[in-house]
């Protein structure tokens, strides 16, 4: 009895660790595909895939930078500035956030 409790409690926990995997995963797979959007200057699905990375990991760094740049060839200046200075809160000294930062000024 003990040792099926056990097998119980450890079947749930690496449930959730497999789940935690996965999002990270579709994160990680929105994000390299939103890049290769921007390389192809497809900016539409570039900000629907980093979105979609934003939407499974909303500390993402590199999907934000990614959107902010997206928004940034497309004119949506104020877009671009508040994705920014939301990686500016994650990473206070993120040089890619003050770069684009400074070419929405420009």
């Amino acid at each position: 009895m003990y040792k099926n409790k056990i097998l119980y409690v450890l079947i749930i926990i690496s449930i959730c660790i497999s789940s935690t995997f996965a999002l990270q995963k579709n994160a990680i797979f929105y994000n390299k595909q939103g890049w290769d959007y921007l390389a192809k200057e497809d900016y539409r699905n570039a900000i629907f895939s980093f979105k979609n990375a934003i939407q499974k990991n909303a500390f993402y760094k590199d999907a934000l930078l990614g959107l902010a740049k997206a928004y940034n060839n497309i004119g949506a200046y104020n877009e671009s500035y508040d994705l920014y200075k939301r990686v500016l809160k994650i990473e206070s000294q993120s040089s890619q956030a003050y770069i684009g930062i400074g070419s929405n000024l420009i």
